[in-house]
């Protein structure tokens, strides 16, 4: 008997804080001979192996560009105008699939899967039945294994939704993929809605009792490619407490609370300004997890994204709302990479 486990998520880029205004991308003529909310499939090259690889590039009325891949269902492009009109690229990535091959690639923009994030030493126990998963981030096993969602080739299919066009993408997990139990079938919708929201809804069906926790793993700079760090984007965070970690990324089990702490972002503060203090007492920096307070809908959460609209920092009127924040100022300066698109920023923290 199969099992469906649904998950919805909206990473939205409209509301108050983080509004994506009207416009269009003046720089790719490729991009003229899209119809609005039309969903463009062509090829993408190929694989190591010679797989054939798609892109589906997805256009809306108000010119906002958003280029997706079927390897690893990943967001490669994300083209968005500030609210002074200027169109940039907010998301990293490569120029092609063998940069998202190479292990330069740090999971951009890709459907991190079976389970984001990792697992102690490889190891859970599910109904009185223990499994072992690959270890590919010693000694713990990170996003899924040596071939995770990351590295699948989904099938993808254009869809219009109600508000507004995207593409969906599906993989089967066999029994036993890099040590899961149970034929996961997985579904990933992408919506460019009319609001200029980029949608992310997953769904999973199992014939047995397993685990998942499928996310989208994008890296965001608000000032566009090449356009400096995330440092003095200005964060807020809706919450009281975060998980403190051990020295392997693994959470202690611990609720803390983040008063007095360079992790408290309740008021509206750059991300590098404790940076130098943080780096005393947390040598990976920000890779955290935030306990985000309930907020009953969505316009009390845009009202909440917009308290500081008017920053100077990020272009978009606001600051910035997340339940992760993956900053790891010891790795900084490592995106500059012969392989990329264009100049992956600098310094860019991850």
């Amino acid at each position: 008997m199969s099992r469906t486990i649904p998950s919805l998520v909206t990473l939205s880029l409209a509301g108050a804080g983080l509004s994506i205004l009207a416009g269009c991308r003046s720089t790719t003529t490729d991009m003229e001979i899209l119809q609005p909310m039309n969903v463009e499939v062509q090829s993408w090259g190929a694989t190591a192996a010679g797989d054939p690889v798609q892109l589906f590039t997805i256009v809306n009325t108000g010119g906002v560009v958003v280029k997706i891949t079927d390897f690893g269902a990943t967001v490669t492009e994300l083209w968005v105008p500030d609210r002074n009109g200027k169109v940039e690229d907010i998301v990293l990535g490569f120029d092609g699939v063998a940069g998202y091959e190479s292990t330069d690639n740090q999971y951009f923009g890709c459907i991190a899967g079976r389970c984001a994030n990792r697992i102690a030493n490889g190891r859970f126990t599910l109904n009185g039945i223990d499994y072992e998963l690959y270890i590919n981030n010693e000694p713990n096993h990170l996003h899924g294994g040596f071939k995770g969602f990351d590295k699948a080739l989904w099938h993808g299919e254009p869809f219009h939704a109600p508000d507004g066009s995207g593409v969906r993408f599906t993989y089967v997990s066999p029994d036993g993929e890099e040590g899961y139990p149970g034929r996961l079938e997985v579904t990933v919708e992408y919506v460019l809605t009319e609001m200029n929201e980029l949608r992310v809804d997953y769904f999973a069906t199992t014939d047995k009792a397993t685990l998942v926790n499928v996310t989208h793993h994008g890296y965001f700079n608000l000032r566009g490619q090449g356009a400096g760090t995330i440092l003095e984007h200005e964060l807020f965070l809706d919450a009281d407490h975060y998980t403190p970690t051990d020295d392997t990324l693994i959470p202690t089990g611990e609720l803390a609370e983040v008063t007095g702490t360079p992790f408290d972002f309740r008021t509206p503060t750059a991300i590098g300004e404790r940076i130098e203090v943080l780096n005393a007492t947390a040598s990976l920096g920000y890779d955290h997890n935030y306990v985000l307070r309930r907020v009953p809908d969505r316009e009390a959460a845009r009202s909440l994204i917009g308290a500081n609209d008017g920053d100077p920092h990020n272009g978009t009127g606001g600051p910035v709302l997340l339940g992760q924040l993956p900053v790891r100022p010891d790795r900084q300066g490592w995106l500059d990479l012969p392989s990329k698109r264009r100049s992956l920023p600098r310094n860019a923290a991850f």
